[in-house]
């Protein structure tokens, strides 16, 4: 419904990009990422990964969405994915998990 698309999604990223006060200190509100547990745990099978990898990586796949960041497709040469996958891999100690 809100990708305008008739398929299932892993996450979902609905940024807000806005500044706030609060008791005096500036706090940042990215936005809000909903993530599809059931589908954390397809693409985990799917691609042979533990689901706390997965989730890791639907984190960030999140985040850089509300960065700004898009991509066309779900092909590993999308710039966004590649920067995606170096992401995840920096907090796996340059390994993936």
């Amino acid at each position: 419904e809100y990708r305008s698309i008739d398929a299932p999604t892993d996450v979902l990223s609905f940024s807000m990009g806005e500044w706030y006060e609060d008791a005096g200190q500036k706090i940042y509100r990215a936005g809000d990422i909903v993530i599809s547990i059931p589908a954390l745990y397809r693409n985990a099978e799917e691609f042979h990964v533990a689901p706390d990898e997965e989730l890791k990586r639907l984190l960030i796949h999140g985040i850089l969405h509300l960065e700004g960041m898009d991509h066309e497709t779900n092909d590993s040469s999308e710039p966004m994915l590649i920067q995606q996958e170096a992401i995840l891999a920096e907090f796996a100690g340059g390994t993936l998990l």
